[in-house]
């Protein structure tokens, strides 16, 4: 048994000095603690882009529950949700991405049964725009702040849950443009019960 990554279940990309391209690739069932369940791009400079064109995220989770992210391959609500009073797990980011301080263009990709409580397939915000218990200090590359932005394109986004914001996508601090023939559907928000 692996333990899951704080950032990016499969990926960590903080940093990069050139363009960074993701093609073709499935990302299936990763799972990190604070940020990203899949990927987490963080510190990119806005000229340099990181491109996800053609991906596929499926059951990809955020959350410090020792639970399977299964949700793709079930019906329903899914089992990644947590389901007891603890507040624990309460902000992480992106159920499959987390972007950070950082440009990131998803071009024709899916995006299925992911969860976090903050943006069930994708969370984009600047540093300043994260809880505390969030902060990426331990990995933060510059002091340099860039406008965070996210391009979507031809992308499809479906039964991704998120417990507090963003079923699809959770936006903070950051510019979003929607292009193309992208579809939402089936995303949603499932607050924890807090037994009040």
């Amino acid at each position: 048994f692996q333990p899951p990554s704080k950032y990016g279940g499969a990926l960590l990309i903080t940093g990069a000095k050139h363009l960074i391209e993701l093609s073709n690739v499935v990302f299936a069932g990763f799972r990190a603690t604070k940020h990203g369940g899949a990927v987490v791009v963080v510190d990119v400079h806005t000229d340099n882009k990181v491109l996800v064109d053609g991906c596929v995220f499926l059951g990809c989770l955020c959350s410090t529950k020792n639970v399977k992210p299964t949700a793709w391959i079930q019906r329903g609500v899914p089992l990644s949700i947590d389901e007891d009073k603890s507040q624990e797990g309460e902000y992480c980011y992106g159920g499959a991405i987390s972007v950070v301080n950082s440009a990131v263009i998803l071009k024709n990709s899916l995006f299925e049964g992911n969860s976090a409580s903050h943006g069930g397939a994708v969370s984009i915000s600047s540093h300043a725009g994260l809880h505390k218990s969030a902060s990426l200090s331990e990995i933060k590359k510059t002091s340099n702040v860039y406008r965070s932005q996210l391009l979507v394109s031809g992308s499809d986004f479906h039964n991704n849950i998120a417990r507090v914001d963003g079923g699809a996508i959770h936006i903070v601090d950051a510019k979003v443009e929607l292009r193309g023939e992208s579809k939402f559907g089936d995303s949603w928000i499932q607050p924890v019960n807090t037994g009040g």
